[in-house]
């Protein structure tokens, strides 16, 4: 989560404990869940190459392990934005998503 905090503009620790996100490897995804309002948690690239992107996705931030910080590479909606081209298609699996917080 600090990692998140470092790189992104006015995202506090408190926000971030909201979020959902996964691990996967040197690489992450975070969704906040709050914007926009109403959205759902998932995806990343869509499908066929990945998890599919909801109807109504939510801001995700993706991110990669450097040494031992985690720097946010890309921000924004799945499928208006273009992901890092090395990141693991797989980023973004709900079943693989759990709260920043627990």
């Amino acid at each position: 989560m600090s990692g998140l905090v470092a790189s992104s503009d006015g995202i506090s620790l408190q926000q971030a404990t909201t979020f959902k996100g996964e691990i996967h490897g040197l690489w992450a995804i975070v969704y906040d869940l709050a914007e926009p309002p109403g959205c759902s948690a998932g995806g990343l690239w869509g499908a066929p190459d990945g998890p599919a992107v909801p109807e109504k996705p939510c801001k995700a931030f993706v991110l990669m392990r450097r040494k031992s910080r985690w720097t946010v590479l890309s921000s924004g909606i799945p499928g208006s934005f273009v992901p890092p081209e090395e990141a693991p298609k797989a980023l973004g699996d709900t079943d693989n998503l759990a709260y920043m917080g627990d």
